[in-house]
This record gives C-alpha cells, sequence and structure tokens, in this order.
C-alpha cells in the first residue's frame, strides 16, 4: 500500500475521531450512571464524598455489586475507576477512542480479506465511519451515550475483535508464547462483561476449535486454555446472586415454558430489529443484501434459482418495510404474526446466503465474525428483557459484514464509480442522522451543565453551613436525546443516586422546569 493511501486511511480516521470527541463531550451523565459514579448503585461504600472515591472503596463496592446488582464487574468497574482518575471527561475520551477502534478493527478484517488498489482503501475507511450514522437515536441514547450501558454492549466490540483476529491467525502454527497468552487474557476479559458477548466469544473460540479439527490441524492446549479463560469470565456473570433477583423481578416471563418463552422473545425480537428505530441501519443492510443477491447471480454462483429467489425476497421485504415504517399504510404498530415468520424466514436465508459466498471465497474469519454476531441474536430468544441497545453488538461486529460486501461488489471493478455509489448512499442515510443526534446532545448539554453547576454550587454552600430548601433546575429540551432522567415518569427514584453523586443533602427539592424558549434561555443564562 502506497505511503499517501495510508495518510488518508489516517485522515479519515482522525477526522471521524475528532466528531467523536465532540460528540461524547456532549454526553452528560444519566439515570443510574449517577449510582456508579458515586458508588451508591446497589449497594453503598462509607465515607465516599459524591463522585470522589479511592481505588479501596471501589473494589469493596464491586465486591458488593456481585451479590446485589448483577456480575457484570470488569467493565462497569472500568468505567468507574476512568472516573475516579479522570473525571467525566476521561469517560468521554475513553468512549470516543472505543468506538473509533471498532471502525479501525472493522477495516483492518476487510482489508485483511480483499486488497482494493489504489484509493479505494480510503473510500472503505470512510464507507465503515459513516456506518455509524446508521444506528438510530432510540437505540444510542440507551446504548451508546448512556456510559453504564455503552461500557457493557459497545467496549468489549474492541476486545472481542483483537481477539477475534489473533485467535484465528492461531490456525495452522505453533504461534508465540506472547500470542498464546493475550489470547487467553483477551478471550477471560471479552466474556466478562455481558450475557451477549460472552455467548459470542464461547462460541467464536468453539468455532475456531471446530475448523482445526475440520482441517486437521492440531488443537494444542492453548486452545482449550482459551476456551477455559472465556468460560472462567462467564462466571461471574452466570453466577452472580442477583440473575435470580432479576429474574423472580420478571416471574411472568420466567414461568413461562421454555418454548414459549423462545416464541414470545422471537416475536419481541423481530419487531425490534425490523422497527422504525432501527430503520436507518435497515436501509443499507437491505440495500447490501440486495446487492448480494445480484452479485451471486452476476458471478453465477451455484444454485441459481435460490439467488434469484433470495433477490426477490430481499426486494419484496425492502417494498415491505418501506411502506410499513416509512409510509405507514400497512397498519400501525408491530409486525403481524404471519409477517413476523416470514421476517424471520428473511434472516435464516439471508444467513445462508451470506455464508455461502464467504465460504466460496475462503473468507473464514469473516464468516466466524458473523455467526458470532447471530449468537448476540439467538441468545436473546432466553432473556426477560430486550431493550434496544441490545441490537448493538450485532450492529456492531455485521460492519465487517458491510465493509466486505462493500470491497467485493462495488469496488471489485477497476472504476471509482461504484464506490462512490455506495458513499453516496450510505451518507445520505448517515450523515442527517450524526448531525441531529450532535445537534439534540449539544442543546441538552448546555442546560444539563448548567444544571450541574447549580447543585455543586448549591451542596458546596450547605456544606457551608447555608440553608438550602429547593434548587430550580431545567428540563432538557430535547427529550429524544436524553436517557432517563429524575423527573420521567417512573425515574423519581434516581434521586438518591443524584444525591450521592452531588453529595446534596435527601431534603433539598429539585424543581425542574421545562424551557418553553430556548433562545430566551440562552440569552438569560
Amino acid at each position: 500500500m502506497k505511503k499517501e493511501v495510508k495518510i488518508g486511511i489516517g485522515l479519515v480516521f482522525l477526522a471521524f475521531y475528532v466528531f467523536l470527541i465532540m460528540q461524547f463531550g456532549k454526553v452528560f451523565v444519566y439515570y443510574d450512571d449517577f449510582g456508579y459514579l458515586s458508588l451508591s448503585y446497589g449497594n453503598t461504600v462509607p465515607d465516599v464524598i459524591g463522585s470522589n472515591y479511592t481505588l479501596s472503596q471501589l473494589l469493596i463496592f464491586m465486591g458488593k455489586h456481585y451479590f446485589y446488582s448483577n456480575g457484570r464487574l470488569f467493565y462497569l468497574f472500568l468505567f468507574s475507576f476512568l472516573n475516579m482518575i479522570g473525571g467525566l471527561a476521561a469517560v468521554q475520551t475513553f468512549m470516543a477512542t472505543s468506538v473509533l477502534a471498532i471502525l479501525i478493527l472493522v477495516h483492518y478484517v476487510v482489508m485483511r480479506h480483499i486488497k482494493p488498489d489504489g484509493w479505494r482503501p480510503v473510500f472503505l475507511a470512510a464507507f465503515i465511519c459513516l456506518l455509524y450514522g446508521t444506528i438510530g437515536i432510540l437505540i444510542q441514547r440507551l446504548g451508546t451515550y448512556w456510559y453504564a450501558a455503552s461500557f457493557l454492549y459497545v467496549v468489549p466490540t474492541v476486545t472481542f475483535l483483537v481477539l477475534a483476529v489473533l485467535y484465528y491467525e492461531t490456525i495452522g502454527e505453533e504461534p508465540e508464547t506472547w500470542k498464546k497468552a493475550v489470547c487467553i487474557v483477551l478471550a477471560f476479559f471479552a466474556a466478562f462483561s455481558q450475557e451477549e458477548w460472552l455467548v459470542a466469544v464461547i462460541g467464536y473460540i468453539c468455532m475456531v476449535i471446530a475448523w482445526k479439527t475440520l482441517k486437521k490441524y492440531r488443537v494444542r492446549a492453548y486452545d482449550f486454555g482459551t476456551l477455559a479463560a472465556a468460560v472462567a469470565g462467564a462466571l461471574p456473570i452466570l453466577t452472580s446472586p442477583a440473575v435470580k433477583m432479576r429474574m423472580d423481578n420478571n416471574s411472568e416471563f420466567s414461568n413461562l415454558p421454555f418454548i414459549q418463552k423462545v416464541m414470545t422473545n422471537l416475536r419481541n425480537l423481530m419487531n425490534l430489529f425490523f422497527s422504525s428505530d432501527n430503520q436507518n441501519y435497515l436501509a443499507v443492510l437491505l440495500m447490501a443484501l440486495m446487492g448480494l443477491g445480484a452479485y451471486m447471480i452476476w458471478k453465477k454462483m451455484k444454485l441459481p434459482v435460490l439467488n434469484i429467489v433470495y433477490l426477490a425476497f430481499s426486494a419484496a421485504i425492502t417494498v415491505y418495510l418501506f411502506l410499513k415504517l416509512n409510509r405507514h399504510v400497512l397498519g400501525a404498530g408491530g409486525h403481524s404474526q404471519a409477517m413476523i415468520w416470514v421476517l424471520f424466514l428473511y434472516l435464516i436465508v439471508t444467513a445462508v446466503q451470506v455464508i455461502r459466498i464467504l465460504y466460496d471465497r475462503d473468507q473464514i474469519l469473516m464468516g466466524m465474525i458473523f455467526l458470532a454476531a447471530i449468537l448476540t441474536l439467538a441468545c436473546l430468544v432466553v432473556v426477560p428483557e430486550l431493550p434496544q441497545r441490545v441490537l448493538l453488538p450485532f450492529i456492531y461486529l455485521s460492519y465487517t459484514l458491510f465493509g466486505y460486501l462493500f470491497c467485493l461488489i462495488l469496488l471489485e471493478r477497476k472504476s471509482v464509480v461504484w464506490g462512490l455509489a455506495g458513499l453516496v448512499f450510505v451518507a445520505a442515510v448517515s450523515i442527517p442522522n450524526l448531525k441531529n443526534i450532535y445537534r439534540g446532545y449539544s442543546i441538552n448539554y448546555e442546560v444539563l451543565m448548567y444544571n450541574d453547576g447549580v447543585i455543586r454550587d448549591a451542596a458546596a454552600r450547605i456544606r457551608g453551613g447555608e440553608e438550602i430548601k429547593k434548587l430550580k433546575l431545567y428540563q432538557n429540551p430535547d427529550r429524544l436525546c436524553s436517557c432517563e432522567m429524575v423527573y420521567d415518569e417512573n425515574f423519581k427514584y434516581m434521586i438518591y443516586w443524584m444525591d450521592e453523586y452531588y453529595d446534596l443533602p435527601s431534603e433539598v427539592e429539585l424543581e425542574y422546569e421545562p424551557i418553553t424558549d430556548l433562545g430566551a434561555w440562552q440569552q438569560t443564562h
């Protein structure tokens, strides 16, 4: 690769990193973030003042967290630890860096398989960065831009992808000792995150071991050591006493027979994945899959009837979702039961087609990552809750497939026209979404920082002996770009975490007023 191309790739990622720093710089603390950053979520630690605590206090908190909250200890520890050493700015920078690392790793995985010539790798970098803008706001605000969730759903993507590349590269060779050790450590920490990731990690390691066996490569002790490390990382999550308490809180679901649980969640998952909350991602996904169908026909791959049927199937699903989600001519609400089965069948056929082309092109690593992404969705059929953020692991891992198809379909021909066409389409979907989300969080951040200053000033004055009974604060102007706040319905209980975070006496009332004229508010505040 020419030096100029490497510089071009670097500049693309650098420009997007600047955007990510700006975006996360506008994301404040929400919901149980207050609890984790004051060591008051689920249990309390003596002598913690506000969001200031020591490492020993943090370790005590995490020990109790296993028994009273959940076993997702490592990444939540990392969240609170970063705040301890660098405040909110350290958390914001770390999250921006984590998202960038995911995109760079996706680019690396794709480039490892296809090496497009000329400036095409730069187009690929831009394409992958723009994919980030396909994630809808309801998924982002309940996942990526809610720190307690993002450390569980987003950050482990980095650990998983590094593990996936390094461990795959051990196939057919006797790796160096350092690589064995790194794989074992990564397997432990990738699984020591949350349920979707532990299933993906263990499943991926089993796939590599199975592939080694199939190809008659020697399966060595470190392979089983890597698998054992992943299982060890999963155990704290699965054995936490708090898991049973969470299931008891969802007794209606937990008491259902297994088959009924699966059927219930399959319907809910299809409605979630194929919903308006996910329509930007679906637009790019369906265009890519129709392109895949056309490519398989063009290349005259085996089972031509299946390829033709698949292209028609993809086009029909695209038209249906456009009418359902954008034109609302097929009725409001979720999909009918019959349509649920059609959508599920479409995903099954899609998985078959994707695996077919990846296997045909000898893209085994890509295929294993894709199957791991499917596992993150498959394990959801037995969980009691399905918030929008559960789609994030699949979405981030699917970027490798998108990047591969972009190279395969749009960059294979000796013309930049195809690459530019793909970029223009993704940019048209992505950039308006990125712009709207950034604007919403920027407006809210201005208000939240004003409120933060008022509360901190009042807390300091109270510690100095002044008596304060009530504080006048303001609600977020853009509710769409805001995770849960104390004034939201059914979330008044989070006032306890806020009082702990600000070291504010509980008798002080926080009175939030809506902002009717943002411009006038900005001029007076």
